[in-house]
């Protein structure tokens, strides 16, 4: 694991995303100057991380090779060399208007490993929509009724969205993408296959 740059007065190591061989992270190192705030790639078999962009908010990744990350309220796309644990190319736009919560780092989407892309616009605590996306860009529709969730995280199959829902005790709530919402802290709607 990595230890806090205080050269960089570095806070905290928040918001771990793991690439697809299992050994490399994502993660997002806050500092006491915003400007040295930023993504790093880890291994954990090394200490010494890799800088890879400037940022305040967490990264992702979308299989097969693309980091994804908010500038702004835009969310961008940049291809990400797995070899050299670096980024290539310019980054892309693939969202506009994408809720963030800078102080925990926080950004409202999430990307399948089969390609569907989730993300929280901007709006009120109460309006809040699930956006789905193919790798393309091509709106896909909405994906349940609008709440007041954060945090989408998807399945590894891209079948369902797990988000914690603020009006009910922040509760863990899974939305099968064909067939809608479930409470999992409840148990008593089944979420279905």
């Amino acid at each position: 694991m990595t230890q806090l740059d205080g050269t960089r007065e570095e806070q905290r190591h928040i918001r771990p995303y793991f690439l697809p061989d299992g050994n490399h992270y994502l993660f997002l190192a806050q500092s006491a100057k915003p400007e040295n705030s930023a993504i790093f790639v880890g291994s954990l078999d090394s200490s010494q991380p890799k800088r890879l962009l400037a940022s305040g908010l967490k990264a992702g990744f979308a299989p097969p090779n693309h980091v994804l990350f908010v500038r702004d309220t835009i969310l961008m796309t940049q291809e990400f060399d797995s070899d050299r644990l670096e980024l290539r190319g310019d980054p892309s736009p693939v969202a506009e208007d994408v809720n963030t919560n800078p102080g925990p780092g926080q950004a409202g989407f999430s990307a399948s490993e089969n390609g569907l892309l989730a993300y929280r616009s901007g709006g009120s605590i109460g309006n809040r929509q699930l956006l789905l996306t193919d790798r393309s860009g091509r709106s896909l529709g909405l994906a349940g009724t609008p709440a007041a969730f954060q945090n989408p995280v998807f399945s590894p199959d891209g079948q369902f969205i797990a988000v914690n829902v603020q009006d009910s005790g922040r509760d863990v709530w899974i939305m099968n993408i064909t067939s809608g919402w479930c409470n999992v802290t409840v148990y008593s709607e089944p979420c279905g296959r």
